[in-house]
């Protein structure tokens, strides 16, 4: 592993954000976790891990050490009649992680479909769309852990995955470094047609025919429709949390906001589509400067050009307080503000 100084990260975020790196290297095998106690004490022992930078925005330089982790690999670890258990390197594509299963006509993670970023950072959200989760499907998170210099795995229950949240996103923030996820994938599974819009495009695209390849083509087709291309437009995806409240809040939300949707969570309470949110607030295309929400979907912070980290913040500051104003709803980030 080779330590870099002053390094540019622009092409190693999605918002295409133009800020440097003090120190910068790249991790590509679990060995290299020997060197990290050195390397992470020479950058003041402040270090942040980076995929594909996908759901990062940097609002300004970093002094300390970016870590890309492009640890690669897929093993079987264990098969039975229902279901394989399979290890993927924390370095792996995400979507190639999910082609692979459906061309090997594995169930579980097929609606996660073009979710852009690494495999190891899927269990950091626990990323989610269209009715399914990375923590309904991952067995076992091994990483290494740089304060103490030790190698740990963690279960999924104590992996403490919640709604884009998980152990590694709040205890462990800023001390782990991810090395592989396991996954359990089925062979006979059952599709989740619990997002209206993909059953209607199945059935209108394929006949009806709920077969794996056709989820999976679905679900990319109907995320290229409404996110920008960060290649083309600099973006992270979705960039709010959809809020979850309870019902008498919802009660209340939905009688001063006609029309707002409301759907079902756990313990009785409501998950409120931040999209919609947002563009009832007005903010829905708006472009200041460089800075923007794209036209096509309101959940989604564009960089048209040049953008800064901080004009991307303070619009997403906005926003925030803009929809709170208008709906009386509190909206988080799910993007991770460095």
């Amino acid at each position: 592993m080779i330590l870099n100084e002053n390094v540019s990260l622009k092409k190693f975020n999605t918002m295409g954000v133009d800020v440097k790196a003090k120190y910068f290297a790249e991790m590509t095998s679990p060995d290299d976790i020997s060197i990290l106690p050195e390397l992470s004490e020479k950058a003041g022992n402040r270090f942040l891990v980076l995929g594909e930078g996908s759901n990062i925005l940097f609002t300004g330089d970093y002094d300390g050490l970016v870590i890309r982790n492009m640890i690669k690999g897929r093993s079987v670890i264990s098969e039975d009649d229902e279901s394989v258990t399979l290890r993927f390197g924390a370095g792996e594509n995400w979507d190639q992680t999910v082609a692979y299963c459906v061309e090997n006509n594995l169930w579980g993670i097929e609606n996660l479909s073009l979710i852009p970023g690494t495999t190891g950072a899927s269990p950091i959200q626990n990323i989610g769309a269209y009715g399914q989760e990375a923590g309904d499907s991952v067995t076992e998170v091994k990483f290494y852990d740089i304060y103490d210099n030790s190698v740990y795995a963690l279960s999924n229950v104590n992996c403490r995955f919640g709604y884009r949240s998980s152990i590694f996103k709040h205890e462990l923030k800023g001390r782990v470094i991810i090395l592989s996820v396991n996954y359990k994938l089925k062979k006979n599974g059952v599709p989740e047609l619990g997002y209206k819009g993909l059953k209607e495009f199945i059935d209108e695209n394929y006949q009806a025919e709920y077969s794996l390849s056709n989820l999976r083509n679905a679900v990319i087709s109907i995320r290229n429709s409404k996110l920008p291309d960060p290649g083309v437009l600099g973006n992270c995806g979705s960039f709010f949390k959809n809020p979850v409240i309870s019902a008498e809040e919802f009660e209340r939300v939905s009688n001063l906001n006609p029309g707002i949707k409301g759907f079902p969570a756990e313990n009785g309470c409501f998950k409120l589509s931040a999209a919609q949110l947002i563009e009832i607030s007005g903010f829905k295309g708006l472009r200041e400067g460089d800075a923007g929400t794209s036209p096509n979907h309101a959940l989604v912070l564009v960089n048209y050009g040049n953008a800064t980290g901080r004009e991307l913040r303070d619009l997403a500051v906005k926003i925030k307080h803009g929809v709170y104003l208008k709906t009386g709803v509190r909206i988080e980030e799910e993007v991770n503000i460095i």
